[in-house]
């Protein structure tokens, strides 16, 4: 395996995320880390990427998905303490979730469901480069909404492979003509790759997808549910 993205509906895990059913699964401090939620959706967001986590990344280990032990890193990144060079990440926006997997090196993936009736340029003017607002200004509404979410998942896609998050400053790295980064050298973004999947490509509606990556192959998109068996 090299780099797989797995794209999954939220309604097809919420069956399984019932309590006598999650049980088997998840580890204790999951389970009660959830219950702490206040919001209904919230928790079955947790308990879903969780569940979609462990369940793919115990064929890859070798392991019962609730003996995976998924560490938090310094800058908040969810990573494996056992991996054996086995990465992963995970995104979930409205009805869907993404959980990209590799052996290639780290990686990041962001999911974004678009909304409706925003100011793309303005909230770009706060946050993107100029060559990318430039890029920007000259599209029609239908096309400015779509440019502006390859370059947001593009973005967050590129700082959650570096494990840092947003903090660094979404304007450090350019997208305006490539899916693959252009950056300072520090952040080093010759050693990484990007694609991007519009919903036509999806198969979904109003639903934006990339990864960051360092393969040398094109990631693998497959849409997944879960085993009947698994429960």
């Amino acid at each position: 395996m090299s780099t797989t993205i797995y794209l999954s509906e939220l309604a097809n895990l919420a069956s399984h995320c019932e309590p006598e059913k999650i049980r088997k699964l998840l580890p204790s401090s999951e389970c009660q880390k959830a219950e702490r939620f206040n919001s209904p959706a919230a928790k079955l967001r947790f308990l879903a990427g969780r569940l979609m986590c462990r369940t793919l990344l115990s064929r890859e280990l070798s392991l019962a998905p609730a003996d995976i032990n998924i560490a938090i890193s310094d800058q908040g990144k969810p990573i494996l303490d056992h991996s054996g060079g086995v990465h992963f990440n995970l995104s979930h926006s409205g009805d869907w979730l993404a959980l990209g997997i590799s052996c290639c090196g780290p990686l990041g993936i962001d999911l974004e469901q678009a909304q409706k009736k925003r100011p793309w340029l303005a909230i770009a003017k706060q946050f993107f480069t100029s060559a990318e607002v430039e890029k920007l200004s000259f599209l029609n509404e239908a096309a400015l909404e779509r440019e502006f979410y390859r370059l947001w998942t593009l973005k967050e896609a590129f700082f959650k492979a570096r494990g840092t998050g947003l903090a660094e400053g979404l304007a450090k790295v350019d997208f305006s003509n490539s899916t693959n980064p252009q950056a300072p050298e520090e952040l080093k973004p010759d050693k990484w790759r990007g694609e991007h999947w519009p919903p036509q490509l999806l198969s979904t509606e109003h639903t934006y997808l990339a990864c960051i990556h360092q393969s040398a192959e094109t990631p693998k998109l497959i849409h997944w549910s879960l085993p009947a068996q698994t429960v």
